[in-house]
């Protein structure tokens, strides 16, 4: 049954697995033999879905590494493994999965192959610009299209979770009378979860500017705008690139992709929100030129020539490897944060087993040459090392790491450094007193409590005090009002909005002598003289400021792993801070603790949340989106362009694996675009980004967002700021889009 569905405001047609049961692809393709050309992302992930599905299935390919690791793969050579020509003899449909100019140079080898059959892409480039490729089909075939919105990795990872990506589908030349229907079913056996209809012309326009776009090319050009900005500033690469890409791509962009931006902007500190929506206008401003200029770029075959020209090179790879070690120069920090972090566990294992054999049986090691390890890159052979180094570091009788992030020395705390007894030990006669509900306070005192302190909630009456009881936390004994809460506690977690903190602080700020007063943003301290709190001189002053939501700080929580965290002493009476700060990260959930200022994390915190955590990403996304709709494309199409495939596949991966593994890991076509125009984007934004941090440096950010928030018709009017973006063609079009993933159906279709 075709559904008509309602995408922003137009309706479209779409097809989904219920359409296509395993029965039915089994009638329509029971004479059929696929003929996979090419391994690459594409090739390999659905040849696989479909020999998984139970279809004939043979690989055609050149002998070489390809050849070798489809034999990895279980592909039996002589039996469905052979080379091209020969394939495309055994098949029925011709799955043409070579890069473009692999298309390009193996078309004349297989013209003559494909009379009475059906020839398959994956992307319209061949054949709309096919007077650069010469790839035109004979007349008496199929020519069709399944263009999945993902990498070939999601492919098949969605496939194997019983998932399924989205598809643009598109006939060009329907020969035999059954091309579309041979088309959606092909899209199903592959793997997707929802097929739309398209043209070859729109999917091409589409892909080759989202890929330079939003996907990658302009991703990049934002994240090293962002990063080169907090740099030049004084902020270390940890706390840069925690609050430009580890942040993103690990907290916000998949709730961003998971709920909608609306939710987002709904879900966050009253700061972010403010500074989000005042700054997303002028990053679409600065980078909406640029997306025309790139769709005009596709639509004139000047991107075709442009990558078909470098990628037939005979230096082609010697000179992209150039390129990508560029890139990999620029975000060394990068794959260096990852690979450490998967081999982390394992080293320690290790490390203090030998060591303490060592110690233990060597009486003679001098406490002056025990060890403390520093972990370096090795950028020949790219992977992470590790060394002893002489001279242990000592500091409150933990062993301090020195971890090398992009060059730079910094110490780093984990959970090692404070198992659960230790800080039973430390937090023995204190009571946290969280005041404040919002995503931070709701979630950081449900953690406290699930690993068992002594914790209160202080709150005025109202919707907030609902859902603590909600909760769990029980009226009078552990739900309070704030001055009451503020009495019970000994460290005082300050967690309200920034605004929030300002208005109740003369009733609070007697009520903190000789206990420790936490806060997870520096917005108040260090904007003191806007905000009047100022502590008294028999506290001590602490921060630890998550880097994500903190819906995200207690799903990671709940997973065993933990999110990552900055630390400040802001003021150190007790002579303990240290040690309490660290502790009281751990205790909140944080999985590795890096140190920093007050001033520094608000600094960086203020520009990532206006930039490319929330409000940079909303500006380029509403530029691209709209520059494909202007041009004729539908509201899923661009869509899944601009937000979906980014969201759902490609930025999880860049966050797993790096940006330069995501270069290395896409169609050389994507590559090639995406290297050619992150610069572009890079340039577009980096005088924006550059005047964002001076607005945050000389506070006018600080006075912006405590004036909107303070207003008595502040409710109102941001309901009508929130209203517009929920309203907007690009979000609704998310709603539709997200109703359609088949882990969000009623029923799950086989």
């Amino acid at each position: 049954m075709v559904k008509t569905i309602n995408f922003g405001g137009v309706d479209e047609t779409v097809y989904e697995r219920s359409d296509f049961p395993q029965q039915k692809l089994n009638e329509i393709f029971k004479n059929d033999t696929f003929t996979v050309i090419g391994y690459g992302t594409q090739g390999r992930n659905q040849s696989r879905n479909l020999r998984d599905k139970g279809f004939k299935v043979v690989i055609g390919l050149r002998k070489g590494p390809s050849w070798n690791l489809a034999k990895e793969d279980g592909w039996i050579e002589g039996e469905t493994l052979f080379e091209i020509t020969e394939a495309c003899k055994k098949g029925t449909i011709i799955m043409y999965l070579l890069s473009d100019a692999g298309q390009k140079a193996a078309w004349n080898s297989i013209k003559d192959l494909i009379h009475g059959k059906t020839l398959y892409f994956s992307h319209g480039f061949s054949i709309v610009f096919k007077d650069k490729t010469g790839v035109i089909p004979p007349n008496d075939c199929d020519v069709i299209m399944v263009a999945p919105k993902g990498s070939g990795t999601t492919v098949r990872s969605l496939f194997l979770e019983g998932r399924g990506i989205n598809s643009s589908v598109a006939v060009f030349q329907d020969w035999s009378g059954k091309a579309e229907e041979r088309a959606y079913a092909t899209g199903i056996a592959i793997g997707s979860g929802y097929l739309y209809p398209t043209t070859f012309e729109r999917e091409t326009y589409s892909d080759l500017t989202g890929e330079r776009g939003t996907l990658m090319g302009c991703i990049q050009g934002i994240f090293k705008a962002q990063f080169e900005v907090l740099i030049s500033n004084g902020h270390t690469p940890s706390e840069a690139f925690n609050e430009t890409v580890e942040e993103a791509t690990q907290s916000l962009y998949p709730l961003i992709g998971k709920n909608g931006m609306d939710w987002m902007y709904n879900n966050c500190s009253t700061t972010a929100r403010r500074g989000a929506l005042d700054w997303m206008d002028k990053f679409y401003s600065a980078t909406k030129p640029v997306f025309e200029e790139l769709y005009e770029s596709v639509r004139n075959g000047t991107e075709a020539e442009n990558t078909l020209i470098a990628n037939s090179k005979p230096d082609y790879r010697e000179n992209l490897s150039k390129e990508l070690k560029e890139l990999l120069l620029l975000l060394n920090f990068i794959l260096f944060y990852f690979i450490f972090y998967f081999l982390l566990f394992i080293f320690y294992f290790y490390f203090y087993f030998f060591l303490f054999f060592f110690i233990f049986f060597n009486r003679t090691l001098s406490k002056k040459n025990k060890f403390h390890y520093k972990c370096y890159r090795n950028k020949e052979n790219n992977f992470v090392k590790y060394k002893i180094v002489k001279n242990i570091t000592k500091q409150n009788n933990k062993m301090v790491k020195i971890i090398n992030f992009g060059g730079v020395d910094e110490t780093v705390y984990e959970r090692s450094d404070f198992p659960q007894q230790k800080l039973n030990e430390i937090f023995n006669n204190d009571t946290f007193a969280v005041i404040g509900y919002g995503t931070q306070g709701r979630n950081q005192s449900r953690n406290l409590r699930d690993k068992g302190f002594k914790v209160v909630i202080g709150l005025r009456k109202g919707p907030s005090w609902n859902l603590a009881k909600e909760d769990g936390w029980i009226e009078g004994e552990t739900l309070f009002e704030i001055t009451e809460a503020c009495k019970k506690g000994t460290i005082i977690m300050y967690l309200l909005s920034d605004a929030g903190q300002k208005a109740a602080w003369n009733s609070i700020k007697d009520l903190i002598h000789g206990k420790t007063l936490y806060f997870s943003h520096g917005f108040s301290i260090v904007f003191k003289d806007k905000t009047g709190v100022i502590p008294p001189n028999d506290c001590d002053v602490i921060m630890v400021a998550p880097k994500g939501s903190g819906t995200t700080v207690r799903s990671l929580f709940l997973e065993g792993r933990g999110i990552n965290s900055s630390v400040a002493v802001f003021q150190d009476w007790s002579g303990k801070a240290e040690e309490r700060a660290y502790a009281t990260g751990i205790a909140i959930g944080s999985g590795y603790l890096y140190p920093t200022t007050f001033e520094r994390e608000t600094y960086s915190d203020l520009t990532g949340e206006r930039g490319t955590l929330m409000g940079c990403i909303q500006g380029i996304f509403k530029a691209q989106f709209e520059v494909l709709i202007s041009n004729g494309h539908t509201p899923s199409e661009a869509f899944n362009e601009t937000v979906e495939e980014a969201t759902q596949s490609l930025y999880p991966l860049i966050g797993k694996n790096g940006m330069d593994w995501m270069y290395n890991n896409c169609s050389t076509t994507a590559r090639r675009g995406a290297l050619d125009w992150m610069d572009k984007f890079y340039s577009a934004t980096k005088p924006v980004f550059e005047e964002l941090y001076e607005s945050v440096r000389n506070g006018t950010e600080a006075e912006n967002t405590l004036i909107a928030n303070s207003k008595p018709d502040y409710r109102e009017n941001l309901s009508k700021e929130l209203k517009e973006l929920r309203e907007s063609q690009l979000w609704q079009t998310a709603v539709t889009v997200r109703s359609l993933r088949p882990e969000n159906q009623k029923v799950e279709n086989n």
